[in-house]
């Protein structure tokens, strides 16, 4: 089974849990090159380092403090065909994480990453025996 990350309802769903929607988005760039018109915008996926991660399966592969991304970030890992899509997109496979917001300008802190609350992060999507994530638009 694998959790469901929907870029434009900017919520993730797994099978008898409620779905989480709630401090979750992805895209839109960090401050000042901020756009709001890009979050959660699955038609600016092609939009590097100001759209959401393109759709396809992702892994969570890892957790671990990041001095960008901040504490408690997830490492994302696309599979084969994800990967070829981003390349297809200009977008760096390897560079897409979950984290927390930003804390000086919330709301604008995402280049592409998807961003929701710690909590969740650790509690919930990585405490999940499920590491697969389905990203549809």
């Amino acid at each position: 089974m694998a959790w469901l990350y929907s870029i434009s309802k900017h919520t993730f769903s797994y099978p008898g849990l409620p779905d989480t929607s709630e401090g979750v988005y992805c895209g839109g760039g960090i401050a000042p090159f901020h756009n709001p018109l890009l979050v959660n915008n699955p038609g600016a996926c092609n939009e590097t380092n100001l759209g959401p991660l393109p759709p396809g399966t992702w892994i969570m592969e890892s957790i671990a403090d990041d001095p960008k991304t901040g504490p408690e970030t997830i490492v994302l890992v696309p599979d084969a065909g994800t990967t070829k899509l981003c390349q297809s997109l200009n977008r760096g496979p390897m560079s897409f994480r979950i984290h927390g917001d930003s804390l000086a300008n919330p709301g604008q802190g995402s280049e592409g990453c998807i961003v929701a609350p710690r909590d969740f992060r650790v509690n919930v999507l990585w405490g999940s025996v499920d590491k697969e994530i389905i990203v549809v638009p």
